[in-house]
């Protein structure tokens, strides 16, 4: 199922075409793709829509609930260091968990048309 020497189009979604490529999937999805907007992932919008975030998401989305859960814990009677003991934790595990997904689910070498 594999094309030889497929190449991708990088002006179609590329969710359905990068599975032709094989084992030079791997060799492909390292290499860096130079363009002011990226590549389109899925033709439907509200799918493409979806893989894009800005910058200001992040902190405006999540630093409302973390303020609502450090707010609860000190209104449960946790002490300050505590708290702020157990921020540290929480940034430092997630950045491990976030590295680790990344690293070694992102990255699993694969070969078929359906894992690629």
């Amino acid at each position: 199922m594999v094309a030889q020497n497929f190449v991708v189009d990088l002006n179609k979604p590329l969710v359905f075409q990068v599975g032709h490529l094989g084992e030079a999937y791997q060799e492909w999805v390292h290499q860096p793709i130079v363009s002011k907007e990226g590549p389109r992932f899925f033709e439907n919008d509200v799918l493409e829509f979806l893989t894009r975030t800005v910058w200001w998401a992040v902190p405006v989305i999540w630093l409302p609930v973390v303020c609502w859960f450090i707010h609860n814990s000190v209104q449960l009677g946790l002490s300050c260091p505590r708290v702020a003991l157990f921020v540290v934790i929480g940034i430092l595990i997630w950045t491990l968990l976030e590295y680790s997904l990344h690293r070694f689910l992102f990255h699993i070498e694969t070969k078929t048309y359906w894992w690629n």
